[in-house]
């Protein structure tokens, strides 16, 4: 994956965090935001309970993986933030249905706060 598609600084996550649009997956939690790059952008969060760092290695790999699967079929300008579920590790392919799945429900939340004026924009 390429660093353009990630999140990289705090100010980043906060921006995305203090939005508070939340949308679960079966097994990952998704906070969104609008972003003005043209292109969606990644971040990961695993939760130190979810095991060592070797555990939350190979969770944040198999995420990089699934976005870097999915991205030739969004086509919407957002930052994720994905938080793990403590519910061990999830196969690849439905990682990247839930990536799919959760950026179509994005943007439909999304469209909808265009109108209220609470975009990023």
């Amino acid at each position: 994956m390429k660093k353009p598609n990630t999140l990289r600084q705090g100010k980043d996550f906060r921006k995305v965090l203090d939005q508070r649009r939340k949308l679960q997956g079966r097994s990952v939690v998704f906070f969104v935001a609008r972003n003005d790059l043209g292109f969606p952008r990644l971040g990961l969060v695993p939760g130190r309970k979810f095991g060592n760092a070797v555990r939350r290695n190979l969770w944040k790999r198999l995420c990089r993986e699934a976005f870097r699967m999915a991205l030739n079929d969004m086509n919407s300008s957002m930052d994720l933030v994905v938080f793990s579920k403590n519910q061990g590790f999830p196969q690849v392919q439905s990682l990247v249905l839930e990536f799919l799945e959760i950026e179509r429900k994005a943007r439909k939340i999304l469209a909808e706060s265009k109108g209220n004026g609470n975009e990023v924009d």
